[in-house]
């Protein structure tokens, strides 16, 4: 799965992530991919995202996600892209969408069957939204999740042919 492209300098502060699932976020608008290649317009009106991992439950504000990703969702690897460019993948297990049509105001539920991505809302002050640290590690996990943090423990051990090696 491609990796969410950002427009900023490596050594600037976050970036803003302005495609993912190579689709670009648009601002004003919160958008919706279907499978058969509908698109709708408006405003997601869920808080939160839950996403069973490898390494756990999480619970997202979709106030911090750039995009999501129900095409894998037959291989267990439906992804939530956050606007710090983390991309997680596992399950999501929100089976409704509940969404504002952006021309009519009409409230409807989209069962996540139905939907290819879901771009969220590209904002002018993200980077200060997304939260991220300047001096967070970045993690690439075993199944290709990018996540930014800080590791509890500084220590870090190498698994050689050799044996533990210590770092």
């Amino acid at each position: 799965t491609p990796v969410p492209q950002a427009a900023a300098k490596a050594d600037g502060p976050p970036a803003i992530v302005t495609r993912v699932f190579e689709q670009d976020r648009v601002k004003g608008e919160d958008v919706i991919l279907f499978r058969n290649k509908d698109v709708l317009r408006g405003r997601v009106l869920n808080e939160t995202i839950a996403l069973v991992t490898q390494y756990g439950v999480l619970t997202l504000p979709l106030e911090r996600c750039a995009g999501l990703s129900f095409e894998g969702a037959r291989a267990n690897t439906e992804a939530v892209v956050t606007k710090d460019m983390n991309r997680l993948t596992g399950i999501i297990t929100d089976r409704v969408i509940r969404f504002r049509i952006g021309s009519s105001g009409a409230e409807l539920p989209i069962r996540k069957e139905k939907i290819r991505f879901i771009l969220m809302e590209r904002l002018a002050d993200e980077r200060e939204a997304a939260g991220r640290k300047k001096e967070s590690d970045l993690f690439l996990m075993a199944n290709g999740d990018l996540l930014t943090g800080e590791a509890r423990e500084r220590k870090l051990s190498i698994r050689t042919d050799y044996g533990m090696v210590p770092v």
